[in-house]
């Protein structure tokens, strides 16, 4: 089973916004940042310049 690396703790009763992430549809919460966003979409932010593996925002 494979689980979101971030996932929201607090202040999940914002309205939703949505946007599109690489041409699929998601939805964050209105006040997020564009970080906080992409990143509880669960997609890497970049792939590593030596291996090609994804990335997240730590690894930026």
């Amino acid at each position: 089973m494979s689980f979101p690396m971030f996932q929201r703790l607090a202040e999940v009763h914002r309205a939703p916004v949505a946007f599109t992430l690489d041409g699929r549809a998601v939805s964050a919460l209105a006040g997020d940042t564009v970080l906080t966003a992409v990143l509880c979409q669960g997609a890497p932010l970049r792939r590593s310049e030596f291996s090609g593996e994804p990335r997240a925002g730590f690894c930026l």
